[in-house]
């Protein structure tokens, strides 16, 4: 006798256990405010740039409109092996690449084939919260590893004290979201050693990669690990360099015969990324780079601009090295950052996302994103002073 399903019975265990982003609560918030500063949200304030757009257009009318293979168009992934080439110096073959359908379609498929449930995953605290929702999917278990609040940097010893026998998978994901930090090379190559030592894969998060402003060039993982590339994913991403968010391409550079595994994955999922989509980021790549550095100098200026206002200000803010976030350090109004965070937006309409989103070592801070204007940005830590300055003297 066939047992009938129960209608009503609302979601799985597995869906009601995803955490849900802080962020987007923020945002939805915000949504019901008039007029707020937002500083919530991690979105280029950059349209795509026109030649992309206008790649696009002719692509659609040159008939890409169809389905194309499950890793994505071959052009598309010979032109980002030819970018890492450019970048980095390393020598990836196309095959080794896999187009997906935004970075975080490529994170997801890179857990399922590193992983099964019950393995555990290393992440960094504090990180982006998408890594936890997904751990909740996938049935895997959350090893945090905390990065130092002075400079969000792991102390490799406190990393090492996390893995166990279930670890799997280490998260490295350098330039940093929420943080702003960038890993030096020693710290790379420690990281890598350990991941030899306890037979870990590591995934490399690097989407913000093109968005740093130290002076010391930029270390992708790939360098690092150019003599162990088979325990290594990298992840990257069109959304931030680009200003292509919505466009939603993504892509993984896998060892070898793994990037086969992502690409059967990907049928499950979403078969392919959208053609067009896809050639829209091969013109990207191929067009001129002077956007890139256009953007990336304007987020540098606005970062500028909020060191010195909080100087003044006497806030205390951690300085990013790479991608459009700042972390501020609200411990003093002796509030939970998700307290804070609502208060900020009712009592003095600025947007910002709570710390605990991140994790607990996010506890006591809040993100703001530097892709909003220099106006928008100077007046929302004048306002986050003062709403700090206020619930310090309510204590």
């Amino acid at each position: 006798m066939h047992r009938r399903a129960t209608p009503g019975r609302g979601p799985s265990r597995r869906a009601e256990g995803m955490p849900w982003s802080g962020v987007r609560e923020i945002l939805d918030l915000a949504l019901q405010c008039p007029n707020p500063i937002r500083l919530e949200v991690g979105e280029p304030s950059f349209p795509t740039p026109a030649h992309i757009v206008e790649g696009a257009m002719k692509a659609a009318q040159d008939g890409y409109t169809k389905y194309t293979a499950n890793a994505g168009l071959f052009s598309l992934r010979t032109a980002i092996a030819k970018r890492y080439h450019r970048l980095y110096g390393v020598q990836i073959e196309p095959e080794q690449v896999v187009a997906t359908a935004g970075g975080i379609a490529a994170i997801a498929t890179s857990l399922i084939a590193m992983t099964d449930p019950g393995d555990s995953i290393l992440l960094p605290d504090p990180c982006w919260p998408n890594y936890e929702m997904l751990c909740a999917l996938l049935g895997l278990g959350v090893q945090r590893y905390p990065l130092q609040p002075n400079a969000f940097v792991p102390d490799i010893a406190q990393v090492e004290a996390q893995i166990d026998d279930h670890t799997r998978v280490l998260v490295i994901n350098s330039p940093a979201n929420p943080t702003g930090a960038v890993f030096g090379e020693e710290i790379l190559r420690e990281l890598l050693l350990l991941a030899q030592q306890y037979n870990l894969f590591i995934l490399a998060d690097e989407v913000y990669d093109e968005l740093v402003f130290t002076s010391t060039p930029y270390r992708s993982f790939l360098q690092v690990a150019a003599h162990d590339p088979h325990r290594v994913i990298v992840v990257n991403s069109f959304s931030k360099t680009y200003a292509m968010t919505g466009w939603r391409v993504g892509y993984a550079i896998c060892p070898e015969g793994l990037s086969v595994t992502l690409a059967r994955l990907q049928e499950a999922f979403t078969s392919s990324p959208c053609a067009i989509a896809q050639k829209a980021a091969e013109t990207a790549l191929e067009g001129s780079q002077e956007i890139v550095t256009e953007m990336r100098e304007t987020y540098r200026r606005r970062r500028d601009m909020c060191l010195i206002e909080a100087e003044k200000l006497g806030l205390r803010v951690i300085k990013p090295e790479g991608t459009f976030y700042m972390m501020v350090d609200i411990r003093e109004s002796a509030q939970p950052s998700r307290d804070f965070a609502k208060g900020l937006l009712m009592s003095e309409s600025v947007a910002v996302a709570p710390g605990d989103t991140f994790g607990p070592q996010g506890e006591g801070f809040i993100r703001i994103s530097l892709a909003s204007t220099e106006e928008d940005l100077r007046r929302g830590l004048q306002r986050i002073h003062r709403y700090l300055r206020k619930s310090s003297e309510q204590m």
